[in-house]
C-alpha cells in the first residue's frame, strides 16, 4: 500500500513539474513575443552629398516589416504612425520639425503588410529649416502607436550625412523687377540679386543660379557640372528674364532661360555644328537675346536628360 501511495505522489509531482514547465514556457513566450514581433528594419538614402544652400533635399526612406503582423498608417488616433528625422547641424544641435510640417502625413495611406518593404520620398528640406553652410548629420526615425518604441536608420547614413555650401559667385547682377504696364509708377524699382555660384557636391563641382533679395529666396537651382572649360554665358534681355548658356559636355551646350521668380521659361540643348560652338548674343536696340551658331540637339541622340532632383 505505502509503494502504491508513493508511485502516486511521484506521479502528480511529474504532473506538476511538466505543467509548471508549460506555464513558464508559455509565460516566456506571450512576454516576449511583442518584442520578437514588433521588429521594423528602417533604411534611409539621401539623393546627394552636396547640396548649395537652400537647394532641395530629398531622402528615400524604406521599411522592412519583420514582425508578423501588419501595419496600417491612418488618420486615426491609434494607426498614426509619424516619420521623423533627427538632423544635427554644425553647431551640435538638433534642428527642430517645421510646425507647418505634419510628420504623420508622409506616411498615412500606407499598409505595410507582414515581411513587406515600402519606400518613400521625403522633402527634407520642406521639414526642417537648413539655413547655415555645414556639415550635417542625419537619421530617419520611424513611430508608431502599436509599436513599443520608435526605430531609427542605420547609424552610418548618419555619420557621413550631408555637406551645406554657401557657393563662390562666378556672376552676378542686380536687377529691377519689370513693371510692363507701368501700374506702380509712384514706387521705387523693386530689385532682385541674381548670381551664378560653383559648390563641390562630392568631388565634383556645379554651377547654380540663385535669386534673392533682402526679405526672400525666389529660388536655387542646380544648372550644370563644372567642367572648367570655360564661365557659364548669362545675358539679360528687356522682360529682366536671364539667359543662361553653359557647356555641359565636349560638344553640348544647355540653355536656360529664367524669370525673376526663378521658374524656368525655356529649356533647349545645342551641339557643335561644324566644329563652330553656339554662342548668346544681344541685340542692346530691341533687348532681345538669341542662340547664334551651333545646332540644336535631340534628345536621345546627341544627350540623355537627366532630372535636376532627387538623384540616388
Amino acid at each position: 500500500m505505502a509503494y502504491k501511495n508513493t508511485f502516486f505522489l511521484l506521479t502528480i509531482s511529474l504532473r506538476l513539474r511538466r505543467s509548471l514547465f508549460l506555464l513558464t514556457l508559455i509565460f516566456t513566450c506571450l512576454t516576449f513575443l511583442p518584442k520578437l514581433k514588433a521588429q521594423l528594419a528602417v533604411s534611409m538614402q539621401l539623393n546627394r552629398k552636396g547640396y548649395i544652400l537652400y537647394e532641395h533635399i530629398f531622402a528615400k526612406v524604406s521599411f522592412r516589416n519583420y514582425s508578423g503582423r501588419g501595419l496600417v498608417f491612418g488618420e486615426n488616433k491609434g494607426l498614426k504612425g509619424m516619420l521623423k528625422f533627427k538632423i544635427i547641424a554644425p553647431n551640435g544641435k538638433a534642428l527642430p520639425l517645421n510646425d507647418s510640417f505634419d510628420p504623420s502625413s508622409v506616411l498615412e495611406g500606407t499598409v505595410l503588410n507582414p515581411g513587406a518593404t515600402t519606400t518613400v520620398m521625403v522633402p527634407i528640406s520642406m521639414m526642417y529649416n537648413i539655413r547655415k553652410a555645414g556639415q550635417y548629420s542625419i537619421n530617419a526615425i520611424l513611430s508608431h502607436p502599436m509599436l513599443p518604441k520608435s526605430y531609427v536608420s542605420d547609424p552610418k547614413v548618419s555619420q557621413n550625412g550631408f555637406s551645406i555650401f554657401n557657393g563662390l559667385p562666378v556672376w552676378s547682377r542686380e536687377l529691377g523687377v519689370p513693371d510692363v504696364l507701368n501700374l506702380n509708377q509712384k514706387e521705387k524699382i523693386k530689385k532682385r540679386a541674381v548670381k551664378i555660384v560653383n559648390f563641390f557636391d562630392n568631388d565634383r563641382k556645379y554651377y547654380a543660379l540663385m535669386i534673392e533679395d533682402e526679405k526672400l529666396i525666389y529660388g536655387v537651382v542646380r544648372l550644370a557640372e563644372d567642367l572648367e572649360d570655360e564661365l557659364p554665358q548669362v545675358e539679360i534681355d528687356g522682360l529682366s528674364r536671364i539667359h543662361i548658356f553653359v557647356q555641359i559636355s565636349a560638344k553640348i551646350y544647355s540653355y536656360f532661360i529664367y524669370d525673376l521668380d526663378c521658374k524656368l521659361e525655356v529649356f533647349s540643348n545645342y551641339k557643335l555644328l561644324k566644329g563652330v560652338a553656339p554662342t548668346l548674343v544681344r541685340n542692346p536696340i530691341e533687348g532681345t537675346v538669341m542662340v547664334v551658331g551651333g545646332q540644336k540637339a535631340v534628345q536621345g541622340k546627341d544627350f540623355i536628360k537627366e532630372s535636376p532632383n532627387p538623384v540616388f
